[in-house]
């Protein structure tokens, strides 16, 4: 279950960007669109959307489903939401990646870190431009269904969607925008297949379906002047920048630092300890973050190097790239006296020497707990 959580998830981020963006979109136009509603109302209409509008994260919700095993279906949220409607109908919702709440931390990881790959694309954007001749009637309370065209930005690529959502009015200052029917998101469509793959893989390869399907519910408030709104933002806003960064137990230290090693996105010159430094950062950021929200745990980082070449010379590289990782995170802010760095050579393969694929995935940094 841990496994097609993380897979769903992964799919749910992107049918959840496409259920932000639409609400987003929905709730903007919802804005921009009334002053078509009763001619009496045209220049109330006008003034209610000619305003700028913030998503509520307290009542806003966006759900992902994915299935793996052909039968076993399960739906998690990410609580990490945020978006606006501008006067002129341009709407965007930020999706926060890391936010996937499955209530498992060792799927959440693997979401983030395999799947998502977070230290490199930490949210999903949508975004879309409504069309206000299509919501007249949402002001004087006339639910009205829509086809949206919105576009997602996700894992570095954007595609243009459509998203089938009714638009309402839920209060004197709030537009609600709900999916009407689930949005589907492909795997493939995202450039996401590899880390399906890594996913998958890291979860005994169980079978996990490359898409997902989102639904939402979204709502938007005019802003100005609204001091309980505001409130309410400032709160999502403290909670999610706690949950980033408080103090991780020693499992939830171990969890990442086991799922980090999975990645293999610390890079290194061939047949050299000089680390890639553009290439490697995203990751080695990473890992000092939640390193250092882990201050009682002793880390050891392990070298381990391909079959090419000798024994000596390939014993001698891995310890020297595991102390270079130690270095690199010192300078991050990593106490040196808490890590310990190891080399193993070509001693502990993962994978077929044989051929560059299985060489690669053998050319490896790995963190792990010191005894454990």
């Amino acid at each position: 279950m841990m496994r097609s959580m993380g897979i769903s998830t992964a799919r749910f981020a992107r049918l959840s960007v496409a259920a932000a963006f639409m609400f987003g979109m929905f709730a903007l136009a919802a804005l921009v669109t009334s002053g078509q509603t009763a001619s009496a109302q045209g220049t109330n209409a006008a003034a209610f959307f000619a305003q700028d509008w913030k998503l509520n994260p307290a009542t806003s919700k966006l759900s992902v489903t994915s299935t793996k095993l052909k039968t076993i279906v399960e739906t998690h949220e990410f609580t990490g939401l945020d978006g606006s409607v501008s006067p002129d109908g341009n709407a965007r919702v930020e999706v926060n990646l890391s936010s996937l709440a499955t209530g498992v931390d060792i799927r959440d990881v693997r979401m983030r870190f395999l799947f998502f790959e977070t230290f490199k694309f930490p949210s999903a954007v949508i975004t879309a431009r409504l069309d206000k001749s299509k919501l007249s009637g949402v002001l004087a309370g006339t639910p009205v269904s829509l086809t949206l065209p919105v576009e997602l930005d996700l894992h570095g690529v954007k595609k243009q969607l459509n998203a089938d959502v009714l638009v309402t009015r839920s209060g004197p200052n709030s537009i609600s925008v709900i999916s009407s029917k689930p949005v589907v998101v492909q795997i493939a469509d995202f450039d996401l297949t590899e880390s399906l793959g890594r996913l998958s893989a890291a979860m005994n390869n169980i079978e996990i379906i490359p898409a997902a399907t989102i639904t939402f519910q979204l709502v938007f408030e005019a802003a100005a002047g609204n001091k309980q709104l505001e409130t309410v933002r400032n709160e999502a806003a403290r909670r999610q920048t706690e949950a980033q960064t408080r103090e991780l137990t020693v499992e939830e230290c171990q969890n990442r630092m086991d799922v980090i090693s999975k990645t293999r996105q610390i890079f290194f010159a061939t047949g050299s300890a000089e680390i890639n430094a553009r290439d490697s950062a995203p990751v080695l950021d990473e890992v000092a973050q939640f390193l250092n929200r882990c201050p009682a745990v002793s880390i050891e980082i392990a070298g381990h190097t391909d079959l090419v070449g000798t024994k000596e010379f390939n014993q001698t590289l891995s310890e020297q790239r595991a102390a270079s990782v130690a270095g690199a995170l010192a300078k991050r802010g990593v106490v040196r006296q808490r890590v310990k760095t190891v080399g193993y050579g070509f001693a502990n393969p993962v994978a077929d020497n044989g051929n560059e694929a299985g060489r690669s995935q053998n050319r490896r940094i790995e963190f792990r707990r010191q005894g454990g």
